[in-house]
């Protein structure tokens, strides 16, 4: 007959302090995401303004508006 396996057995203690091992890392990660996130965001924002003003240049000059035309009106002599 084999012995009964025996496993490590975690306090109450020691699951805690094994969960606030882990909050530190998740801290420690999630900054990284908001970095990267931050910088997706710029480079969105930095291509939409670079491709708003590049682009194709008019080559006519820019049309001027005529005055409207002055209306005639008769002389008294």
């Amino acid at each position: 007959m084999q012995a009964p396996i025996l496993m490590p057995t975690t306090t109450v203690a020691d699951t805690s302090k094994l969960m606030r091992v882990n909050d530190i890392e998740v801290v420690k990660t999630m900054w990284v995401l908001f970095l990267e996130a931050g910088v997706a965001l710029f480079l969105l924002v930095f291509i939409v303004w670079w491709t708003m003003f590049s682009g194709k240049k008019p080559t006519h000059p820019p049309q001027q508006k005529s005055p409207p035309p002055e209306e005639k009106t008769p002389r008294d002599d």
